[in-house]
C-alpha cells in the first residue's frame, strides 16, 4: 500500500503543483494581456487626444475665421453708417442754407413789399396832388392853364413833359408851352 499511497500522493502534489503552476500562468497571461490591453488603451488615448487637439485647433481656426469675417462686415456696415452719416449731414447742411437762403429771400421780398407800399403811398398823394392841380386848372381860364402848364413842364423838366404828353387834352398845351417856355427864360 505504501507504493499506492506513494503515487496517490505524487499525484496530489504533482496536481497541486500543476494547478500553483497554471495559475501562475494564468496569472502572468492575464498580466501579459492586461499589459497588451494598457499599451493598446495608452496608443488609443493618445490617437484620441491627438484628434481632440486637432479639433480644438481647427474649431479655434474656425473660431479665428468667423471672427475675422464678422469684424470684416461690422467695420463695412460702420462705414455704410458713417457714409449715410455725412450724406445725411450734407443734406441737412443744403436744407438750411437753402431755408436760409428763403429767410434771406422772404426779408427781402418784405422789405420790397414795405418800399412798393411806400411808393404806392407816395404815387396815391402825387396823384391826389395832380388831381387837385387839375382841379385848380379847370377852373383857370386858358391862358392861365397854359402858362401854369409851362411853368410846371419847366420846373418838370422832360419827365413832366413825356408824363403830359400822355394825356391828348394837354397836347395843344404842350405844343404852345415850350414856346412860352422858352420865352420865359
Amino acid at each position: 500500500m505504501e507504493a499506492w499511497l506513494l503515487a496517490l500522493l505524487a499525484a496530489i502534489a504533482l496536481a497541486v503543483i500543476g494547478l500553483v503552476g497554471g495559475y501562475a500562468f494564468q496569472t502572468w497571461l492575464a498580466k501579459r494581456q492586461a499589459g497588451a490591453v494598457a499599451l493598446n488603451l495608452e496608443a488609443e488615448l493618445a490617437r484620441v487626444e491627438a484628434k481632440q487637439r486637432e479639433l480644438i485647433a481647427e474649431a479655434r481656426r474656425q473660431a479665428s475665421i468667423l471672427r475675422e469675417e464678422a469684424e470684416a462686415e461690422l467695420r463695412e456696415r460702420r462705414d455704410e453708417v458713417r457714409q449715410r452719416e455725412r450724406r445725411l449731414q450734407h443734406r441737412e447742411e443744403i436744407v438750411e442754407r437753402r431755408a436760409e437762403k428763403l429767410d434771406r429771400r422772404d426779408e427781402e421780398l418784405r422789405k420790397q413789399k414795405e418800399g412798393l407800399d411806400r411808393v404806392g403811398a407816395e404815387l396815391a398823394k402825387v396823384q391826389e396832388g395832380h388831381r387837385e392841380a387839375l382841379e385848380r386848372i379847370s377852373q383857370l381860364n386858358r391862358d392861365e392853364a397854359r402858362k401854369l402848364l409851362g411853368e410846371a413842364l419847366r420846373l418838370g423838366g422832360e419827365n413832366a413833359r413825356s408824363e403830359a404828353a400822355g394825356y391828348p387834352a394837354l397836347a395843344p398845351l404842350l405844343s404852345a408851352a415850350p414856346g412860352e417856355s422858352r420865352r420865359a427864360q
